[in-house]
Parts: C-alpha cells; structure tokens; sequence
C-alpha cells in the first residue's frame, strides 16, 4: 500500500512541474539566489522587489479587464512612459502637481482612445 502512494506522489509532483515549468524555475532561482547571495532574502530587497513591482502590477490589473472585454491596448507603455517624464518635470517644481497633471494626462489619453475607438469603429488595437 504504501509504495501505491509513494509512486502516486511521484507522479503527481511530475505532472505539476510539467504543468508549471515557469514556477518551478522561478522556485529554483528563489532558492540559489537565497543561498548564493546573502542579501537576496533580506527585508530591504523584499521590499525594493515590491516597489519596482507595483507599477507593473496596477497596469497589468487594468491590462486584464481590457483583454476580458476582448480588446488589446498597445498604447499603454508609451502613455506610461509619457505620464513618467510629465510626473518627473513636474516634481521639481511642486509635489501636488507631480500627481495631479499626470492623472488629468491619463483621462484625456483614455478619453481619446475610447472616442476614436468608439466613434470611428477603429479596433483598439490600431490606436
């Protein structure tokens, strides 16, 4: 009985890492860099990983319900790197304008897109 379950396990555990090659590699640098490098598992790199990672993650998450409405936006990395260098002129001047202008960039940009998606029954791909 027990080796039944042993040669179960086994092969479950193949059949996730056929599934999942991407995590297992993931998983595998993880647990080397951890090892190899001393400052890889620190608080201060966790953090700094997750700072990089947030804006990613906030444009993926609005990425994601354009792609379930069955569109496709191209134009989201040069309106992000646009609104950068708007917010980036504008810290040096004053902090409360760094925020606000590039937001109001944002709906203008997005109301454009949509207007000549909408109105000329342009796929959202080509704008």
């Amino acid at each position: 009985m027990m080796e039944g379950t042993q040669i179960k396990n086994k092969v479950q555990i193949m059949d996730f890492i056929r599934k999942r090659p991407q995590l297992v590699i993931l998983a595998s640098m993880v647990i080397i860099l951890t090892v190899t490098t001393p400052k890889f598992a620190s608080a201060a790199n966790i953090i700094n990983i997750f700072k990089q990672v947030s804006v990613i993650s906030i444009i993926c998450c609005g990425m994601t319900l354009v792609v379930v409405s069955g569109a496709l936006d191209l134009s989201v990395g040069s309106a992000l790197s646009l609104l950068t260098v708007v917010s980036a002129n504008l810290q040096l001047k004053n902090d409360l304008a760094a925020i606000l202008v590039p937001l109001g960039v944002a709906v203008l940009l997005g109301l454009f897109n949509g207007l000549i998606i909408t109105t000329f029954n342009v796929n959202s791909i080509i704008v």
